[in-house]
């Protein structure tokens, strides 16, 4: 859909709702913000982030955001690598050593592993891979369609 279209379906209360949005509100705030009551703010902004309309709206509308921003499919997925990277490189732990009277490595690592877990899977998510870890200590990994680029 078109942005132009989107906007003469809209109500100018539901294209405030996505700006608002896009500013950084919750939705619950997005709706109180575009003039929804605080005491179904809640109700009316899960209803809003159903609408397809509303969801059209608010593509095309960070689109042109991203656009003048020069953000692209390439940055995004160069900006994931960097965090999913970040996120893994691993740092010693330290403990207090009473003698050295001092921190010190104790042989243990640690890292962030949810922000690589969800940067990952946001890469998965935009490849088109499934990736399932419902399980502890399994997880599954399915191919939707990627194949075609390991030719």
């Amino acid at each position: 859909m078109d942005n132009e279209k989107d906007t003469l379906t809209l109500t100018s209360r539901q294209q405030r709702f996505v700006h608002e949005l896009l500013a950084g509100a919750n939705a619950t705030q997005a709706a109180i913000a575009a003039g929804y009551s605080e005491k179904t703010a809640a109700v009316q902004a899960s209803r809003l982030l159903k609408d397809d309309r509303i969801a059209a709206y608010r593509r095309a509308s960070a689109k042109k955001v991203y656009d003048r921003l020069g953000v692209s499919a390439e940055t995004l997925a160069l900006e994931l690598e960097t965090i999913k990277r970040r996120c893994m490189e691993a740092e010693p732990h330290l403990s207090w050593d009473p003698k050295a009277k001092a921190w010190v490595p104790d042989g243990r690592w640690i890292f962030d592993a949810g922000g690589a877990i969800k940067a990952i899977k946001t890469q998965a998510d935009l490849l088109g891979v499934t990736v399932e870890t419902d399980e502890p200590k399994k997880i599954v990994i399915e191919m939707n369609g990627v194949e075609q680029y390991a030719k």
